[in-house]
């Protein structure tokens, strides 16, 4: 049985309106789990649980102003209506029978919404999903990074200096990393393929967003995106 779940946002002082009319638009989105984020100041979380859908909270931080959401409903497939290049487009969807977690929330300046990845074993507090969402490779740096939103920014290696000095006249400069939300615009980008690292990205100078404190580095910075899911499998409106 679904749980109330207002209380334990207020507990957080998060400002939530759970709806029984669904948001999302398309077929079949009638039944479905729906979160997204509404106004601008201030901002509001907007909830839909759909129809047989499991919705919890299973953990308040009301230090960081967050919550660990767990979600759970029935497989089924349905059409989300999206705008593409001033065009609505009507996209397959399907949701997922697994369980989903949400860490939901206040980063900063603005609301946020987050989905976890799949994970071995239990997950069952906002601290834990820090840890989700932190890249193993930046857990395993040992030196404490510099985050703003979803990217992670690490010290390079003596080995990756060599290999930027080798490549730096590739560098792009006042570019976007790659996102699904506004642009993280750097001074300077380098994308990098290397044969035993793969594909590697670096930035240099100021790291600047519409809703986080700008970042500076005076010294090139090896760039990691956190591990939210990039095709998320339920529908809510993404917030960096």
């Amino acid at each position: 049985m679904s749980q109330k779940i207002t209380p334990y946002f207020e507990k957080a002082n998060l400002p939530i309106v759970v709806t029984d009319k669904p948001f999302a638009r398309g077929e079949g989105t009638s039944k479905i789990f729906q979160m997204t984020i509404e106004g601008k100041k201030p901002e509001t979380f907007k909830v839909f649980k759909g129809v047989g859908t499991d919705v919890r909270v299973i953990d308040v931080d009301k230090g960081r102003r967050q919550v660990l959401l767990f979600v759970k409903e029935p497989k089924r497939t349905f059409t989300e209506i999206r705008r593409v290049n001033g065009q609505e487009v009507e996209v397959p969807r399907e949701t997922s029978a697994e369980i989903k977690r949400y860490l939901a929330g206040m980063d900063e300046r603005h609301l946020f919404i987050s989905e976890l990845p799949k994970a071995e074993g239990k997950i069952n507090t906002v601290d834990d999903a820090h840890k989700l969402l932190k890249p193993r490779e930046v857990a395993k740096k040992g030196t404490k990074p510099v985050r703003q939103g979803e990217w992670f920014f690490v010290d390079i290696t003596p080995e990756e200096s060599f290999l930027i000095k080798e490549k730096a006249h590739a560098a792009l400069f006042n570019t976007a990393l790659p996102t699904r939300g506004k642009p993280h615009t750097c001074d300077q980008y380098l994308k990098i393929t290397d044969p035993i690292r793969g594909e590697v990205t670096f930035i240099l100078g100021r790291v600047t967003h519409a809703d986080h404190k700008t970042v500076e580095f005076f010294t090139w910075q090896r760039v990691y995106r956190n591990t939210e899911p990039v095709n998320p499998r339920g529908v809510h409106g993404w917030i960096d």
